[in-house]
């Protein structure tokens, strides 16, 4: 059997046969299923921020202590950069199963950690403390997580589908955000708030320890994609990618840090900034707020691979420019109705929301692993992962901040206009990829 290039090798590939065509995506599937389950894990800290904000970072102004949350959920985005650096080089270096099995043991780790920890109440200072570094592990974990996964599936993708098969990744994030969203409204509609406060929240940090040990069960059964193993065999793996991937794809990499911002800023506003906002300041009550993000996750998982697959009919720049196009038009429309503060209005602003977030996020993931041949495909994400921190990890902060500072409970459609309008800008200089050779584009 001829030697496959690692430049253009696809499970459909003649020299691949069916049996092992269908073990590869079963091991994709199951790694994106793992993903879904330490999304859950990252996500719940953030949904349940008002009650951790009482909790941890007790204060007479809620919106203080509300903020004080946000930043510790700001600090744990820092360590994705680092996260990125250290599991790119372990997953283009010794494989993506490796790296994404070592990724989730650190996440339910510190998800266990979580859970047992002591309040402001009982320990003082010393418990935000406490959090703030368990929340650093959590963010390292997911710098290798997020760039992993969406490595695997595009690469385990037919070339024809590659915008599906990375859609797919965004899709499974979207189920593991549905999981935290269904479980903290479940919970807020079981318990009472002083019941909330003693243990309900800990029962769920725990459910992500347990869910994470299931996904490294998956993960066990994960094989290396084509393009890897055979990158592999034909002795393009080095020992430092990082060093290969800044000397030799910058430009790539500044290319995912821009385009990444823009997905950071929306993502993170709509997934998890607008169910804290819409319970504080527009005082909509927790089952209301968890309720719409729920749906709105469902509607992400379901219909975003539908935008991946358009973007292979008709590119990626279209279908990106799209989903900015209407988050400028329609941004300060859709906060009105969420300061409507009635269930109707609150779920409807999140549903039309998260259509212009699924639009743009369903090609930008394929983009951005098209930007990179294999052997330094999972190391450049950490341009994903630098502005994920700066832009993501910032989101729910700056649109608090917004608010306080104006006094304008509308103030952070502002700022989504804002980046719509720089995102656009860049688009309208970015080359197309996905008919590029792929050789070119190191597919």
């Amino acid at each position: 059997m001829a030697r496959a290039s690692s430049r253009g090798i696809a499970p459909s590939d003649p020299e691949f046969g069916r049996d092992e065509q269908r073990r590869r995506r079963l091991g994709a599937a199951l790694g994106s299923i793992g993903s879904a389950l330490e999304w859950y894990d990252f996500t719940l800290y953030v949904y349940l921020a008002p009650v951790l904000a009482e909790l941890f970072f007790p204060s007479s102004d809620p919106l203080n202590a509300l903020l004080a949350t946000y930043g510790v959920f700001a600090a744990g985005f820092l360590m994705r950069p680092l996260g990125a650096v250290f599991f790119g080089n372990l997953g283009d270096a010794r494989g993506r199963k490796a790296a994404l099995s070592y990724s989730v043991v650190m996440m339910s780790i510190a998800m266990a950690l979580i859970g047992l920890l002591p309040t402001h109440a009982t320990i003082g200072a010393a418990a935000p403390i406490a959090l703030v570094l368990l929340r650093l592990v959590q963010g390292f974990s997911l710098g290798g997580e997020t760039s992993g996964t969406y490595v695997l599936m595009f690469e385990t993708a037919r070339p024809d589908r590659r915008g599906l098969g990375a859609a797919l990744a965004a899709s499974m994030a979207s189920l593991g955000v549905m999981l935290t969203a269904l479980l903290v409204t479940i919970m807020h509609a079981v318990l009472n708030t002083q019941q909330t406060d003693d243990y309900g929240w800990r029962i769920l940090f725990f459910v992500g320890a347990g869910i994470g040990l299931v996904a490294l069960i998956m993960r066990r059964r994960m094989a290396e994609t084509p393009s890897f193993a055979a990158a592999r065999e034909a002795g393009e793996v080095s020992a430092l990618p990082i060093k290969r991937a800044l000397r030799d794809h910058r430009r790539g990499i500044a290319q995912v840090f821009a385009l990444t911002a823009y997905t950071a800023v929306v993502w993170w506003l709509a997934f998890t900034y607008v169910p804290s906002y819409l319970q504080e300041p527009i005082g909509t009550t927790p089952e209301v707020a968890t309720l719409g993000a729920t749906l709105a996750a469902i509607l992400c998982a379901l219909a975003i691979p539908f935008a991946g697959l358009l973007s292979d009919h008709v590119g990626r720049r279209p279908v990106m420019a799209a989903g900015a196009v209407l988050m400028l038009l329609f941004a300060y429309p859709v906060f009105t109705l969420l300061d409507d503060a009635t269930a109707a209005a609150t779920i409807a602003g999140q549903l039309i929301l998260m259509v212009f977030v699924l639009v743009y996020t369903g090609p930008w993931a394929p983009t951005i692993s098209e930007l990179f041949p294999t052997a330094t495909r999972y190391t450049g994400m950490v341009g994903y992962q630098l502005s994920m921190a700066i832009f993501g990890g910032t989101a729910p902060l700056v649109a608090t901040l917004l608010i306080k500072i104006t006094g304008d409970n509308l103030a952070p459609a502002f700022y989504l206009i804002g980046t719509s309008l720089l995102i656009l800008v860049v688009l309208a200089r970015l080359p197309e990829t996905y008919r590029a050779d792929a050789a070119q584009r190191g597919a």
